[in-house]
C-alpha cells in the first residue's frame, strides 16, 4: 500500500517535470531564435544613409562644377563688358553744278559726271576701357580698300583722374572742328580751312591730356591737350628728324540756372618741313606786280617753319518748347609752306616748297526743332595766300597760280532722325571762288568768274 502510493507520487512528479519541459520548449526555442526582423530594419537603414551619401556627393560636385563654369562665364562677361563696338556709315547721292566739278569733300566728280552716290564713310570702331588704361582702333572702309582712323593707347593716372597719356594715331588737339565726330558733324564736311591745313584730322604721336573735375576747385573748368607730332598725317612715314608740336587750352564754363554753356579755347602749332630740293619760292613784287619769285642761297634738307595759331568758341543754349541751339566759330592764321599743286603741307613735292601765310575762319549756327528735325547754317572762308588778292592772281608777269585762289561757302542743311541710329541730311552748299585778274590765260582764264561748282547732297547715315 504504501509501496503503491510513493509509486504513485513519483509517477505524478515526473509526469509534471515532463509537463512543465515540454511547456518551456517553445519558449526556449524563441529565446535562442535570432530577431530577424530587427536585424533587417538595421540593414536597410545604413543602405539608404549610404545612398543618401553618394547623392550628396553628386550634388556637390555638380555645385561645384556649376560654380566653376559660372566663375568662368562670369570672367568672360567681364572682360567683354570692357570691349565696345560701334561705328556708322553714310551713303549719299550728289548733285553737281557742272560737270567733272571739284569738291572739297568726297573727291571730284569724274570727267564725265554730274550725279554720283558715294560712300562718303564706313567706320568700324573698337575700345577696350579697363580702370586706368584704354586701346581704341578705328578702320574706314571704302570701295577702294580699307584707311586707318585712330589706333592708340592710353592710360589715366588714378589719383586726381585729370590726367591722360596718349601714344598713336589719334586727332590733332588744334582747334574744336578737327576733333569733332564726322558722325556728329550737322552740314556734311569740314570747312576748306580745315580739309587743307588738317587733312584726316589725324596724325601719329603722343600728347598730355588735363580734364578738370570737381576735385580741382576752380582748375575744374579747364582743359588742355598737348603733344608732340611727325607733321605727316596718319599713315605717312617719317621723312625728316623734325616734330610738329600741337596743343589747345580751353575752357568750359556752364550757366546751369539759364540753361547755357560757353566754351573756347585758344590752339598753337609749332612745326616745319624739310624741303627734299633745293627749290624754294615766295611771294614778292616784281616792279608793280605781286609773284612767285625763287628765294636764292638755299639747300637741301632745309626746315621752314609751319606754325599755326587759333581761337575757337561755343556758346550752347536751350530754347524752351523750341529746342537747343548752338553757336560755333574759329579763326585759324598762321605760316603754311606748300606745294605749287596745292595748299595743303609741303611733304616732299619735286617742285619745291611755296611759303604761304594763310588765313581760315567760319562761323556757324545749330538749331534743333523738337526732337527729330535739326537745321545748320555755316559760312566759311579759306584763304591759301593772304598776300594775293583775286586781281593779282592771273595778272600779266604773275606766277601766282589756281593754288592761291581763296574760297567761301555757305553751307545749308536739314537733318531729320528717323531713330536713334538713322539720320537723314539733305544739304546745299553755295560755293564762291576769288576772281582772279581779268587778263588771265591758259587754265586761270576759267577763274575770272565764278565757278559752277555748288552742290547738293543727300545723306542716309546709320550709327551704331
Amino acid at each position: 500500500m504504501s509501496l503503491s502510493m510513493t509509486s504513485a507520487s513519483i509517477m505524478n512528479s515526473s509526469f509534471k517535470s515532463l509537463a512543465l519541459a515540454l511547456a518551456l520548449t517553445p519558449m526556449a526555442l524563441m529565446a535562442q531564435t535570432p530577431d530577424t526582423s530587427a536585424t533587417t530594419t538595421s540593414a536597410v537603414t545604413q543602405k539608404e544613409v549610404y545612398d543618401l551619401r553618394e547623392k550628396v556627393s553628386t550634388l556637390e560636385g555638380k555645385a561645384t562644377s556649376a560654380e566653376e563654369a559660372f566663375l568662368e562665364t562670369k570672367t568672360t562677361v567681364d572682360k567683354l563688358a570692357k570691349i565696345k563696338v560701334g561705328g556708322y556709315i553714310q551713303t549719299q547721292w550728289q548733285y553737281g553744278d557742272s560737270v567733272g566739278q571739284a569738291t572739297s569733300g568726297g573727291g571730284s566728280f569724274g570727267p564725265n559726271s554730274q550725279e554720283r552716290f558715294l560712300i562718303r564713310r564706313a567706320r568700324l570702331k573698337t575700345t577696350w576701357q579697363g580702370s586706368t588704361s584704354k586701346y581704341v582702333l578705328e578702320l574706314d572702309a571704302s570701295p577702294s580698300g580699307f584707311s586707318i582712323k585712330d589706333i592708340n593707347a592710353s592710360i589715366s593716372e588714378p589719383w586726381l583722374k585729370a590726367f591722360t597719356a596718349t601714344a598713336g594715331v589719334m586727332d590733332r588737339p588744334f582747334g574744336f572742328e578737327v576733333g569733332y565726330s564726322s558722325s556728329a558733324i550737322e552740314v556734311p564736311e569740314r570747312t576748306r580751312g580745315a580739309a587743307n591745313l588738317m587733312p584726316n584730322e589725324k596724325d601719329l604721336g603722343a600728347q598730355l591730356e588735363f580734364v578738370g573735375n570737381e576735385r580741382l576747385g576752380f582748375l575744374e573748368f579747364f582743359n588742355l591737350k598737348a603733344g608732340v607730332f611727325t607733321g605727316m598725317g596718319a599713315t605717312a612715314a617719317e621723312n625728316d628728324n623734325e616734330k610738329d608740336y600741337i596743343g589747345r587750352a580751353g575752357f568750359l564754363a556752364p550757366f546751369y540756372g539759364l540753361n547755357l554753356a560757353v566754351d573756347g579755347g585758344f590752339s598753337t602749332y609749332m612745326g616745319k618741313v624739310t624741303n627734299t630740293t633745293t627749290k624754294v619760292f615766295e611771294t614778292a613784287m616784281n616792279a608793280d606786280t605781286l609773284t612767285w619769285k625763287a628765294k636764292s642761297g638755299q639747300s637741301k634738307l632745309d626746315t621752314y617753319d609751319r606754325t599755326l595759331m587759333g581761337v575757337d568758341g561755343q556758346i550752347y543754349y536751350d530754347i524752351p518748347v523750341i529746342g537747343g541751339i548752338s553757336l560755333r566759330g574759329e579763326y585759324w592764321w598762321g605760316k603754311n609752306p606748300s606745294s605749287s599743286s596745292n595748299s595743303q603741307f609741303y611733304a616732299g613735292d619735286t617742285n619745291g616748297v611755296y611759303l604761304r601765310e594763310v588765313a581760315s575762319w567760319y562761323v556757324m549756327a545749330v538749331q534743333n526743332l523738337g526732337t527729330q528735325f535739326q537745321v545748320a547754317a555755316r559760312y566759311d572762308v579759306y584763304d591759301p595766300n593772304t598776300e594775293a588778292d583775286g586781281d593779282d592772281i592771273g595778272k600779266k608777269g604773275s606766277k601766282l597760280i589756281a593754288s592761291d585762289v581763296a574760297f567761301s561757302t555757305v553751307a545749308l542743311a536739314l537733318n531729320y532722325f528717323w531713330d536713334d541710329a538713322v539720320r537723314f541730311t539733305a544739304a546745299y552748299d553755295i560755293v564762291t571762288n576769288e576772281q582772279v585778274n581779268s587778263a588771265a590765260t591758259s587754265t586761270l582764264k576759267n577763274w575770272t568768274k565764278d565757278l559752277n561748282d555748288n552742290l547738293f547732297t543727300l545723306r542716309m547715315q546709320v550709327k551704331f
